[in-house]
């Protein structure tokens, strides 16, 4: 996985132009525990916690405060 250092905040991210078999992984930084995993933001974006968090409740903060923490 290629990580951003910084973070690029979700609506800043410069996404491909067609959906490839690229999956970028997100993060909140209000709720660290969570991951998700999405192609793009005209896809799903997929709840992915670590095994530890599996019992952690997914964040309901909406994708504008998200940040594209990695590119796989």
């Amino acid at each position: 996985m290629q990580l951003f250092d910084p973070p690029i905040p979700f609506l800043k991210m410069i996404w491909p132009t067609e959906p490839g078999p690229e999956m970028f992984e997100v993060k909140c930084p209000t709720h660290p525990w969570t991951r998700y995993l999405t192609k793009g933001p005209w896809r799903s974006v997929h709840y992915c916690p670590e095994p530890q968090d599996m019992f952690k409740e997914e964040c309901s903060c909406p994708l504008s405060t998200m940040e594209v923490i990695g590119r796989d």
